[in-house]
């Protein structure tokens, strides 16, 4: 039997070049991808360097901003560059309920990056009309910021604004708040800031004002003002000074004018449960006329002394009576016990409005009976305690011209409530000449 013969077995060549393998192709193409990427990223680079620095592509940014905006944002391009300033005017910023416009904006400002400091040399802004949403009646109590640190320095040099005209709620029942004139400025390291405002003319005349605050925590701050105008052909000076924090800050108010001189002092605390922990202010050459034009003149001199103090119970209300199906369950309800979990004692108005009470002392320099156009009082003294609500008098006394005296005590509580007085040795021809003279006690 033959052997068949077999294929020859192919010799290994050192030489032959061999196939390429798979993991290499592999790694070209990730290096292309990878390199076409870095292209785009130096591209979208350059065309925002490109864009920033030149004014046609900053123009092509606000229009692509107003046109991503769905409709909350237009106004009109006029110059400049996002890297040193802009230039725009007819401004309008919509969203629901809030409604701001204004009619031009110049500014022109440089950034740089080591160390991070944004320069402004100028911002002009002419009159801004913002409409805002009137604010929610059961709005929490706003908190203290965590920090008000920056991240960079900021330094505005010259700031203006022609007008500010500012409503909230609806305008029909409401009036806006008008601020004109501004001239000002703005400088800030990123841990302490410092405004200064040169003018700015408000509705109670013209305002010069100087203030700093820290960045960190409690916030120390000092506030410096010098307000001037005039009100009922009364030219006045008021000057104001604030030192502390945002924790507790204590404010000092000198008001003098040509008939009339106020001292204020107050503690304060902005984020506090109550918005400040005392109250004093000391008035002299106080004419009531300068008030209301009928009313008669005096000279007076009021001090008061106020504090912060839980509300006073309102008077009880008269209910009307129940039919009798309800009044016998009511007194099932009664009888039955208290649910488990249930509360006997009544919660606590969380909002209460807020209550100051303290001594009010007025003393009247010039008295004299009511025919000769003046004030047949001479001093006041009471007790008081006031609300929005309600308003408590007690150990009222008022002393009248003759010797005469009125002392008691009384409430109101929404413009309802009552008096308690106790008149002795009334004169009345020492409130009007012209009457017979008394001498008149009740109660």
């Amino acid at each position: 039997m033959s052997i068949p013969d077999m294929p020859p077995v192919p010799r290994e060549t050192p030489n032959a070049p061999r196939p390429p393998r798979p993991r290499r192709r592999v790694w070209r193409v990730l290096a292309w991808i990878v390199g076409l990427l870095v292209f785009l990223v130096i591209a979208v680079i350059g065309t925002a360097a490109f864009a920033l620095h030149n004014e046609t592509g900053t123009r092509h940014l606000w229009g692509l901003a107003t046109r991503l905006s769905a409709g909350m944002l237009a106004g009109q391009f006029d110059g400049g560059t996002v890297a040193s300033g802009l230039r725009l005017h007819d401004v309008v910023y919509a969203s629901g309920d809030t409604r701001v416009a204004i009619d031009r904006i110049d500014s022109r400002w440089k950034m740089t990056w080591s160390p991070m400091r944004l320069h402004v040399e100028w911002l002009r802004v002419g009159k801004i009309d913002a409409r805002l949403p009137a604010s929610e009646p059961n709005t929490p109590p706003a908190q203290m910021p965590a920090t008000l640190e920056l991240p960079l320095a900021i330094d505005i040099d010259t700031l203006t604004l022609g007008e500010l005209s500012l409503l909230q709620g609806p305008p029909a029942t409401s009036s806006p708040l008008v601020l004109s004139g501004l001239s000002g400025a703005v400088h800030s390291d990123g841990q302490r800031h410092r405004i200064v405002i040169d003018r700015l003319v408000t509705p109670y005349g013209k305002l010069q004002a100087n203030g700093q605050i820290a960045g960190r925590k409690p916030f120390a701050l000092t506030v410096e003002a010098l307000a001037e105008g005039r009100w009922q052909d009364e030219s006045y000076e008021m000057t104001a000074r604030v030192d502390g924090s945002l924790e507790t800050l204590h404010a000092q108010v000198e008001a003098n004018g040509d008939r009339i001189r106020a001292r204020a002092s107050a503690d304060v605390t902005p984020f506090g449960e109550v918005p400040f922990t005392h109250l004093m202010v000391d008035g002299e050459r106080i004419n009531p006329r300068l008030f209301s034009a009928t009313a008669p003149q005096a000279n007076l001199s009021v001090h008061a002394d106020l504090r912060p103090v839980a509300p006073a119970a309102a008077p009880p209300v008269s209910a009307p009576a129940a039919p009798a199906s309800a009044r016998a369950s009511a007194s099932a309800s009664a009888s039955a016990p208290p649910a488990s979990g249930a509360s006997a004692k009544p919660t606590a108005n969380a909002t209460a409005p807020l209550t100051v009470a303290g001594e009010v002392t007025v003393n009247n320099l010039e008295p004299g009976p009511l025919d000769k156009e003046r004030l047949p009082v001479q001093s006041v003294q009471a007790r008081v305690e006031l609300s929005e609500a309600t308003q408590i008098l007690s150990d009222l006394r008022i002393a009248l011209l003759g010797k005469a005296e009125i002392v008691g005590k009384g409430s109101l509580h929404e413009g309802r409530g009552g008096f308690d007085l106790d008149v002795r040795r009334l004169d009345v021809a020492a409130l009007y000449t012209s009457l017979m003279p008394t001498r008149l006690s009740a109660p």
